[in-house]
């Protein structure tokens, strides 16, 4: 039995079980029980602070490797790295607060291919914003765009 095979038969012992069941749950009315923030906190996932429930590093690489393994880009605000296909596409400097703000919107928004103008101030705004998300996005990954209008930003994959 290879390394592979192993992995899989204790995935379907009863507390990976257990905890699909839980997760299963969560996924289709939304509460958050006692006993699966016990199983997140106990997995190292997340950690009890002031009685809130937070992510741990374990549990924020996790997420990214999930949101990775979509065709879906992933933002996240901690970093400012913008991410397609689990890899880094772009990293923001501090002084880009209209990009953050953008790629902020589409992550809330679980990257819908269309997002009204979170930046209501002005088209022109609008257009620099995208032209410099565009500035320094690794080649054949995803473009940004306005939708032709102004009043809308449009993403999309590039090359294979």
């Amino acid at each position: 039995m290879n390394g592979i095979e192993r992995l899989m038969r204790a995935a379907k012992a009863p507390e990976w079980q257990r905890l699909n069941e839980l997760l299963r749950a969560w996924m289709k009315n939304g509460d958050l029980t006692d006993e699966l923030s016990a199983v997140l906190v106990a997995s190292g996932l997340f950690t009890w602070e002031g009685g809130d429930l937070l992510e741990t590093e374990a549990g924020h690489a996790l997420g990214r490797l999930l949101r990775g393994m979509t065709n879906v880009p992933s933002y996240d605000a901690r970093t400012g790295r913008l991410s397609w296909r689990g890899r880094v596409v772009k990293a923001l400097c501090r002084e880009a607060p209209r990009q953050r703000e953008v790629l902020e919107a589409f992550e809330q928004a679980g990257w819908q291919r269309l997002l009204h103008d979170p930046l209501p101030d002005s088209r022109r705004l609008l257009r620099r914003t995208v032209q410099s998300l565009n500035e320094g996005l690794a080649p054949n990954t995803i473009r940004f765009h306005t939708d032709g209008r102004g009043g809308a930003i449009v993403w999309w994959p590039v090359g294979g």
